[in-house]
């Protein structure tokens, strides 16, 4: 696979799909801390394992085969990691991985990757990901902690308070135009929402509260006047408008 190659970017649910990494050392332990995140049935094969895969196991958080891997182990898996320290046993599972139609990523070997992960800066809801398809693990990190400081963790709430916006937009009976100016209002007003938030402790305020919340923002919403609709917009542009609404 050319580096110079265009990738796909996708975001995967796994949740209570198995996943297979081969290896149990330090880079095995990343893959498997990341797809347990995400809720993967993961299985480790490996003949010696971290402590902390071990406690994972003992915990009943992973399967473990304490042996190498053999041809075969991969059969109902939707991901598979090769990350061994011998170069042999990575290039035997991506043949496999490949023979059975799995997506496989070597840790050691992008060029054998069918995919990559990203490094990502997660707040809540928001998932910011950010890939050097396979050639520079470190600078993708490097962005993400940069990308970190722009996105604090105020966005995990104010996410989360989008969400129920977005949702209470949809249950009035307003006109297109009107759900998706108001939609477009917030969000280019997020810095003051998100202070507001802070202010208000939303992170520990009860479910009750947060519907107050909303309530309130959805009133000084309605009382405010909002931009007229543009006569004559094309078809493209209510289209676009009705796929942001959809996100």
């Amino acid at each position: 696979m050319s580096m110079s190659m265009s990738m796909y970017s996708i975001s995967l649910r796994i949740r209570g799909r198995r996943c297979c990494v081969i290896g149990g050392g330090r880079v095995a332990e990343r893959k498997v801390e990341g797809l347990l995140k995400a809720g993967g049935e993961v299985l480790v094969i490996s003949p010696e394992l971290t402590a902390r895969l071990r406690e994972w196991h003992a915990r009943g958080k992973i399967e473990v085969r304490l042996r190498p891997y053999c041809e075969g182990d991969l059969q109902g898996a939707v991901l598979v990691f090769a990350a061994t320290d011998d170069p042999a046993v990575n290039a035997a599972v991506c043949a496999e991985a490949e023979q059975r139609g799995i997506w496989v990523n070597d840790a050691a070997d992008p060029q054998r990757s069918t995919f990559h992960v990203p490094a990502v800066l997660r707040r809540g809801g928001l998932q910011i990901a950010v890939s050097t398809s396979g050639a520079g693990p470190l600078l993708a990190r490097k962005i993400r902690d940069e990308l970190a400081e722009q996105y604090d963790e105020g966005y995990e709430d104010f996410v989360r308070l989008l969400a129920q916006l977005r949702q209470r937009l949809k249950e009035l009976d307003l006109d297109e135009h009107i759900r998706h100016a108001s939609y477009k209002r917030w969000i280019a007003d997020r810095r003051r929402l998100i202070d507001w938030l802070k202010e208000r402790d939303m992170g520990r305020e009860p479910e009750g509260e947060l519907q107050d919340l909303v309530q309130e923002l959805l009133e000084q919403m309605l009382a405010a006047p909002l931009p007229e609709r543009t006569h004559g917009a094309s078809g493209a542009e209510a289209e676009q408008q009705q796929e942001e609404s959809r996100r």
